[in-house]
């Protein structure tokens, strides 16, 4: 990880409890992390967590608050005069926003590594169930449930697609710009009620898994990359 060292991250969706994961653990891998697309009350908490982490640790990245609203990359690289190096895509929305927000970052920041000429790695939050078409829970009853859940599972394809999409629009660039596709199963989590009801149970997997594989797939070395990795519990179908 010493190549990451001090080097800039983006996390969009910052505030969920998987966000604030990823945002902690790049912290502690010395990362500097600008979170985004969080509300007041989840900054308060990032900020009050980040106050609590040993700042002697020569490790520790610093924490990058947003400044303002609808910032693009160009404003966050002037204001902190950091270039950004790693992109985190982690909402979860409705279509038309979750896509809109996915390709402005994800556009601004491969123009940004291109210009620069610099290692980079873009990764999607996607889920396990963007790979097979779930069955719609018994507890869905009503239409507007049964709207919701499909188009969040409508979402978490597109999303999978979009992302292998972005990975071959930069697979001869130099260097090497990395994109990875990250697919959970069910997470202990707050999260929407258009999940699968499986977010309590014993097989869901806690946040902390999810980051700690975004660490594992920054760690190898540049000519390696994850493409798409799916993580579930131990004995969780399918």
């Amino acid at each position: 990880m010493s190549r990451w060292a001090n080097k800039t991250a983006i996390v969009i969706g910052a505030g969920s409890d998987l966000g604030q994961a990823i945002t902690f653990a790049l912290l502690k891998n010395g990362i500097h992390v600008y979170y985004a697309i969080v509300s007041k009350e989840e900054q308060e908490k990032i900020k009050a967590e980040y106050e609590k982490m040993d700042k002697k640790d020569t490790l520790t990245g610093k924490l990058l608050e947003p400044k303002h609203d609808d910032l693009n990359i160009k404003d966050i690289e002037e204001i902190f005069e950091m270039d950004v190096n790693i992109l985190i895509n982690n909402i979860d929305a409705d279509v038309d926003f979750h896509f809109s927000i996915h390709l402005k970052f994800m556009n601004e920041v491969i123009n940004s590594m291109r210009r620069r000429q610099v290692e980079g790695h873009i990764f999607n939050i996607n889920s396990i169930h963007g790979h097979f078409l779930p069955t719609l829970p018994n507890s869905y009853l009503n239409e507007r449930d049964v709207f919701l859940f499909n188009e969040w599972v409508v979402s978490k394809h597109t999303s999978v697609t979009l992302t292998h999409m972005i990975r071959r629009q930069v697979v001869d660039v130099k260097p090497p710009i990395r994109v990875t596709s990250i697919s959970p199963s069910c997470l202990k989590m707050n999260i929407t009620d258009i999940t699968l009801n499986e977010s309590n149970n014993e097989l869901s997997l806690m946040p902390e898994d999810v980051a700690d594989a975004i660490i594992y797939a920054l760690r190898l070395k540049p000519t390696v990359q994850i493409t798409e990795l799916i993580i579930q519990s131990a004995g969780m179908h399918p």
